[in-house]
């Protein structure tokens, strides 16, 4: 009777590599994903094999019994969130923490940190990603007046182009880096302390 569990991680590697060593092309082909069997087809897949006979050979020496398997996992969400999982031992666990609302250790995580607080009036934390040099100026109440207050249709305006553009590329440069965002404007962001911060939205 054939096994009604899926092969997990280590039987799927075990399976790839005895066909590679005993030159059952077919079933390791078989063995790849279809996004890839989409964009490599099995005669290319051979050719491949062929024309690196050495490499496949220490490729299937490396892979031998192996001993402990982490597999990860990644959901996306919310402003472009990301919750990491991995498993080990047959059981899922949280990498990442789906409560760490306002993270700034990646610019990208900074300017959906900055969105959600203002999304959420949290003027407190928008203060928290004022450069340290304006920050002995500014106050969470001249936050809030800057972006709730009167006059504040323009700023408005802007958080809303950001959120939309949230995953526009990122261009980074040591402790600085930038991003372009609508048709008019560019968010750059420094780096203090292992923190990025709002430097300027226009």
């Amino acid at each position: 009777m054939a096994n009604s569990k899926a092969a997990g991680p280590e039987q799927v590697i075990e399976s790839y590599r005895e066909a590679l060593a005993s030159g059952a092309h077919d079933k390791a082909y078989s063995l790849m994903s279809t996004d890839f069997q989409a964009t490599v087809t099995l005669d290319q897949f051979k050719k491949l094999i062929e024309q690196n006979k050495q490499l496949v050979d220490e490729t299937q020496a490396l892979l031998k019994r192996p001993k402990d398997v982490t597999v990860s996992a990644e959901y996306d969400y919310g402003l472009g969130d990301r919750l990491r999982f991995v498993r080990s031992g047959g059981v899922w666990k949280l990498v990442s923490n789906p409560i760490d609302y306002y993270g700034a250790e990646t610019p990208r995580r900074a300017l959906r940190s900055f969105v959600r607080a203002f999304k959420h009036q949290r003027w407190d934390v928008m203060l928290e990603f004022v450069p340290r040099r304006y920050r002995e100026q500014t106050t969470a109440k001249q936050i809030e007046t800057q972006f709730s207050g009167v006059g504040a249709e323009d700023l408005v305006e802007k958080m809303k182009l950001l959120e939309e553009n949230l995953s526009e590329p990122i261009i980074e440069n040591v402790d600085t880096a930038q991003m372009s965002y609508g048709d008019l404007y560019q968010v750059v962001l420094v780096r203090e302390v292992g923190k990025w911060k709002i430097k300027d939205l226009d």
